[in-house]
């Protein structure tokens, strides 16, 4: 018998050739959509084509690294969830930062500000949310989105501006700490440079770079839901978000890696009896602090902790101090920062009879239900909760999407919560109704804050509460999605497991990335961006 050739290279199987292929279609079909077919206007479309052309590269670069198969028959980097979130997120991230309208990611004007403020050391503002801060010319700016009317502010600096009182109160509903990001990167970009394109678009980078670092260390940390959660941060709307100023970017990475760090404590001790150590109480206790000084609605994740078992920490007395040390801290945290801030809410768009709704709500509870009820079922009848979560229909805010890539981007999300399902071999339906119960907890809270804060008129009037938007829901939605999976997982016993992944696992991100090239094109042609 003659012996086997280790040294072959493997042969490639005409599926992976079949799956490059459509990949690569699917980016041309989405530069040609994008570009308008107007092939012939080199000129006008040179540098959208160049764009195009730069993203099919890209990917063919990345089918080198995790998909050509070596010698060995391995690939050079694994296509596991996180490598592929990393790559993905580090090919467009720089995209996003730089051709994204300046200053015009969800209320990023108002979160740069914000931590401006907080850079001049004005941390709590004055008792009706006005600053004293550099009044920029940034009007002129955003009506002329466009990159000469961007490159003619390249000028302005902080230095020139006057300084005049800046109404910034919404912003101040946030605990300063949640602007540590912006504040650290604006102000050692500020050491080099005041003028302030070049603090806008370093820091958007920078705070990009650093919460796509977090979002990498919890895919990759998570036991339940991987692919899922790779594929919910590549979201156009995530995207958007992570390479922006906006406080939402940490409030995302930091919700998920909670989750992941509660679901890995309480998965390492039942699969290898391993109890938490120091290092991941103090990672445990950070994460803690930082959820905290996010939006207060969120701070309801702590309920988490529950989930690690008592024994992980080395004894039932230290379970019971641990759990009730991280809640009450927690809690304390956010309901502190709320009973100070609710000296903005008269400032608000509706807050000035917040208190007389906070009494309807607990007077009337029937009628505040169904209240509550009417507004999310009619949000999801008329398609809102669909198109926002991936960053359509959002008025002023909206991403330049064609609806069928949409439909896209959702056939890639069920393809990744079919992947978790068949890699999972874990029935934990006490976990799964606790992070199901967690999730419909936080999306009240969430529905409650905007009746307080954003709803007009008389409680007992309001028929629907106003300003929901799908973004808010992005935080939970892992939630949701692993007690789903833990809850309907297909054996009743064991503990969950990840398959190693295929080859075939880089082909639906790369889609991901295909599809990334319609917004970006756009963005980089129409008035709505550069």
């Amino acid at each position: 018998m003659s012996e086997t050739n280790t040294n072959r290279i493997p042969r490639i199987k005409w599926t992976e050739i079949a799956a490059l292929g459509f990949v690569l279609l699917l980016a041309a079909a989405v530069a040609a959509f994008s570009i308008g077919f107007e092939v012939f206007g080199m000129p006008k479309n040179f540098w959208r084509f160049l764009l195009a052309g730069i993203f099919c590269m890209i990917i063919f670069i990345l089918y080198l690294i995790f998909a050509l198969p070596g010698r060995d028959g391995k690939t050079r980097i694994a296509p596991t969830p996180e490598n592929l979130f990393l790559a993905v997120s580090l090919a467009t991230g720089l995209f996003y930062a730089v051709l994204l309208p300046f200053l015009r990611a969800p209320d990023e004007l108002g979160h740069f500000y914000r931590a401006l403020a907080i850079l001049r050391g004005d941390l709590l503002s004055y008792p009706d949310g006005v600053s004293d801060l550099p009044a920029l010319v940034l009007s002129e700016i955003m009506t002329s989105p466009r990159l000469e009317g961007v490159l003619q502010g390249t000028g302005w600096s902080l230095s020139d501006a006057q300084i005049l009182p800046i109404d910034n109160v919404n912003m101040c509903l946030y605990l300063p700490l949640s602007y540590l990001l912006q504040v650290v990167f604006m102000g050692i970009t500020g050491l080099f440079t005041d003028k302030v394109i070049f603090l806008v678009y370093c820091t958007r980078f920078l705070c990009g770079l650093a919460c796509t670092g977090i979002v990498y260390h919890a895919i990759r940390r998570i036991p339940v839901g991987k692919w899922y959660l790779m594929a919910l941060a590549l979201m156009p709307i995530n995207m958007q978000e992570r390479f922006s100023l906006a406080v939402d970017n940490i409030t995302f990475a930091v919700a998920v890696l909670l989750v992941a760090e509660c679901l890995a404590l309480r998965y390492e001790y039942l699969r290898e009896g391993r109890t938490v150590t120091r290092g991941r109480l103090i990672e445990l206790y950070v994460t803690l602090i930082f959820l905290a000084s996010c939006k207060v609605v969120y701070f309801l994740l702590v309920l988490l902790v529950l989930l690690i078992p008592r024994d992980a920490f080395g004894s039932p007395k230290r379970a019971a101090f641990h759990k009730m040390m991280t809640i009450a801290m927690t809690s304390g945290i956010s309901l502190s920062w709320l009973a100070f801030a609710s000296t903005y809410l008269s400032s608000t768009r509706a807050g000035g009879n917040a208190g007389e709704k906070v009494i309807y709500a607990i007077t009337h509870p029937l009628q505040y239900i169904l209240l509550l009820i009417r507004t999310e079922w009619s949000w999801i009848l008329e398609g809102n909760f669909l198109t926002q979560t991936v960053g359509r229909n959002l008025a002023s805010l909206d991403l330049v999407i064609a609806p069928y890539w949409i439909v896209m981007f959702y056939v890639l999300l069920v393809l990744a919560f079919v992947a978790d399902f068949l890699v999972l071999r874990n029935r934990d339906r006490k976990a799964g109704i606790e992070l199901l119960g967690v999730s419909m907890l936080i999306a009240v809270a969430v529905l409650s804050s905007l009746y307080v804060q954003w709803t007009q008129g008389a409680p007992s009037e309001i028929l629907e509460v106003d300003g929901i938007q799908g973004r808010y829901y992005s935080p939970i939605l892992p939630v949701a999605v692993c007690g789903l999976l833990l809850f309907v997982g297909r054996k009743p016993r064991g503990t969950a497991e990840e398959a190693a992944p295929s080859r075939m696992a880089f082909y639906p991100a790369a889609a991901l990335l295909a599809l990334h090239i319609s917004i970006l094109e756009a963005y980089f042609q129409y008035g709505c961006g550069w």
